[in-house]
């Protein structure tokens, strides 16, 4: 075939040549807009990974990293016969120790992850005695030789820690980026795109989880924002894979089954949709239980003669323990309607009991029926705003897992991270969304930091020594986290006569 010439022959530009000009600086834009967010997301976070040896969140960094030594050296599949009594070394900061002091510390928490992170933290485990082989030695009480720890928080060993949750962050702005096109249809426009691209990558408390305090939320929060990209392309084993692993990676992946209920309701009762339309969710199902059997398989057979539970013992540690014996407060930190009970409380230990009546029911009950609630309101809001449309799956997702978040008990602080990539995918299409997108960054920039300002130095329950100054703070963060929860369902009220895309479309 034939090509057009660049060049006329008076030797200027043929207009198809300057309109393919036109069309590529925009192209090339993009490009240095993306290059430039992913090079200081890593200067960032590169920032954060020095600074948290001395002002990090510690106690979850020395049980990760534990967990990987101990996978490094007995396996993936025996993490869960780790010993609670497990010492570990520990680089004390100053803000604890006066100076940095190398001491033997306990493991607080035995392995609570489904077995996909167990092969995470293994990896971690080979690379971390790759990178860094300092040990303490320990003597035993005759003072002979004892063992040699490996030393945490040290730089190499949250960065470390910091490595997953560091790819994990940028593949989940590529995900929101994605779930921004598909879900705008063409009309957000690559702005709107670049925006939730730089939004995920810069947002305070994404960076904060991943590289400050070094935990994992990101592994299982890009995993669900890839399964619904997935499901809005109606690739539906791609997101059965993606979900199946969300389970086996960390237990939060249940909040997102709502969602997914949401979605074949939509395949069924959306114009044009279709009962069997809807029936291809259930072929997601199975393929996410079949990834779940077969991630599982070499833990359970490994346990399949170990007390406490067999070849289940994994998922009666990562899901019957954790989600219901583990934890027994009605709040961990999270800053939700729990918090302001607890602080009308003074923190007693009877005000956090998770088990105290409330209306003649527990406070864990009250909790599920609430959230219950929001779950039924947030399905008949964006169904009627958005007829059924594929649409509205990002919202029903935020205010899905953000519901969870401000209602339920035993949450812990992190848990606000969950919502946050579809928070920002709405956000930057509908205006309305923004005092929510302001609100939630708050709350979660102070949620992942109150080490640093608000009980740095106490003991879990009690307030004692912290100013009221302090203490009106947290119940203000909230009161704006709930706040925020009932102002996003009343701007899901579609207004007369209109719904969100017609709206969308006329701006």
């Amino acid at each position: 075939m034939a090509t057009q010439p660049m060049w006329s022959e008076n030797g200027t530009k043929s207009p198809e040549s300057s309109e393919r000009a036109k069309d590529g600086n925009p192209a090339r834009l993009r490009g240095v807009v993306l290059t430039a967010c992913v090079l200081g997301g890593l200067l960032i976070r590169g920032l954060l990974i020095v600074a948290a040896p001395g002002h990090g969140y510690l106690a979850d960094h020395v049980d990760l990293m534990a967990w990987a030594e101990y996978a490094r050296v007995h396996g993936p599949y025996r993490l869960y016969d780790l010993p609670p009594d497990t010492q570990i070394a520990v680089n004390v900061p100053p803000r604890l120790a006066g100076e940095y002091r190398v001491l033997p510390g306990q493991v607080l928490n035995v392995c609570n992850y489904p077995p996909a992170a167990c092969y995470v933290f293994w990896l971690q485990g080979w690379l971390w005695r790759g990178v860094d082989d300092r040990r303490l030695e320990v003597r035993g009480p005759d003072g002979q030789a004892g063992s040699a720890l490996p030393v945490v928080n040290t730089v190499a060993a949250r960065l470390v820690n910091a490595l997953p949750s560091v790819a994990a962050d940028l593949l989940m702005a590529v995900g929101v980026l994605l779930l921004v096109r598909v879900s705008g249809r063409g009309q957000g426009g690559s702005g709107a795109e670049l925006a939730a691209f730089a939004l995920v990558v810069f947002a305070p408390p994404i960076l904060l989880v991943s590289c400050f305090w070094n935990q994992t939320d990101a592994w299982v929060t890009c995993l669900l924002v890839w399964c619904l990209y997935s499901l809005l392309r109606q690739r539906f084993c791609l997101a059965g894979i993606l979900y199946g692993l969300a389970l086996m990676t960390k237990q939060q992946a249940l909040l997102f089954a709502p969602v997914l209920v949401y979605v074949g309701l939509s395949l069924w009762l959306s114009r044009g949709g279709t009962a069997r339309a809807a029936a291809r969710m259930v072929r997601m199902i199975l393929v996410a239980a079949v990834t779940i059997v077969l991630v599982a398989a070499p833990v359970s057979i490994t346990d399949s003669n170990r007390p406490g539970g067999g070849w289940m013992r994994w998922a009666r540690r990562c899901y019957v323990e954790s989600l219901t014996e583990k934890f027994p407060f009605t709040t961990l930190k999270g800053f939700n309607v729990w918090w302001l009970d607890s602080l009308a409380h003074g923190h007693t230990p009877e005000g956090l009991d998770p088990k105290a009546k409330v209306l003649g029911v527990s406070k864990d009950t009250l909790g599920k029926l609430l959230l219950t609630g929001a779950i039924l309101a947030t399905w008949a809001l964006c169904a009627r705003r958005w007829r059924w449309e594929p649409d509205a799956w990002g919202a029903c997702a935020f205010l899905v897992t953000y519901a969870a978040f401000v209602l339920l008990t035993r949450i812990h602080e992190r848990y606000i991270y969950y919502c946050l990539p579809f928070l920002i995918a709405v956000a930057v299409r509908f205006w309305a969304w923004i005092p929510t997108l302001i609100a939630v960054l708050l709350v979660g920039t102070f949620e992942t930091t109150w080490f640093l300002w608000y009980a740095a130095q106490e003991d879990w329950p009690g307030i004692a020594g912290h100013s009221a100054d302090v203490r009106a703070w947290s119940g203000f963060l909230a009161v704006l986290a709930l706040g925020a929860l009932v102002y996003s369902l009343a701007v899901l009220w579609p207004s007369r006569g209109g719904c969100a895309t017609c709206e969308k479309r006329q701006n």
